[in-house]
């Protein structure tokens, strides 16, 4: 999982969505992925039943802008989207993007998805966005974040 590599314009990839559920299932933990902008898989990550731990990061260069550079995309049995976790995880490490994988019968179910605004709006600082079908994105994952970081 390690070694592959991710269309830029997706946030994971029908494939790599399927990989992770059924890994992430036969292991009975939660899985994450940290993705540079260019698809390359920086880090895995395996975490407990409930929960991830990012890494530190400072060994991961950072793409210059405001933003790290890395997306985060992790599995969930809980059936719910992005976590208050997640968020402050998102903030606080400067995430282009926090993603989260729910999961039926080991397969990917829907994929929830925050990114960060450049300037904080009606007191919030993230924007939800639609939940997706890792098969069949909304939009490019590529350019929502430039789009974020401009």
């Amino acid at each position: 999982m390690g070694r592959k590599s991710i269309s830029p314009h997706e946030i994971i990839g029908r494939d790599m969505a399927r990989s992770l559920a059924a890994l992430s299932t036969e292991l009975n933990r939660q899985l994450g992925l940290l993705i540079h902008r260019s698809g390359r898989v920086e880090t895995v990550i395996v975490g407990d039943f409930n929960r991830i731990v990012i890494p530190v990061l400072s060994n991961i260069r950072t793409a210059g802008g405001r933003l790290r550079g890395l997306r985060c995309v992790h599995t969930t049995f809980t059936g719910k989207g992005v976590s208050e976790e997640d968020i402050m995880d998102m903030a606080c490490l400067r995430l282009d993007l926090i993603s989260v994988l729910t999961m039926k019968d080991a397969l990917p179910d829907l994929l929830y998805s925050a990114h960060l605004l450049p300037t904080a709006q009606d007191n919030r600082f993230w924007l939800p966005l639609a939940p997706e079908h890792p098969a069949s994105p909304n939009q490019s994952c590529l350019e929502l974040i430039e789009a974020v970081e401009s």
